[in-house]
């Protein structure tokens, strides 16, 4: 599967495959959702994805008064 969308504002495409996913026949205290693996990410991307994660992530720092 082929992934597109945006990173801080940068059009990026990455290839992905489905690694596991709740269906109809999982347990009802399992969350509904599926995780990816992603391939061949190239190294702008991945700087690009620890850039956004980093800014998401600065919301919940706790500063000092």
């Amino acid at each position: 599967m082929v992934l597109r969308g945006a990173l801080c504002g940068h059009p990026v495409t990455m290839e992905a495959r489905v690694a596991w996913r709740s269906g109809p026949s999982s347990p009802s205290w399992l969350d509904r959702g599926m995780g990816l693996e992603f391939q061949r990410t190239e190294l702008a991307t991945l700087d690009l994805l620890r850039e956004q994660v980093g800014c998401s992530l600065e919301r919940f720092r706790l500063r000092g008064q």
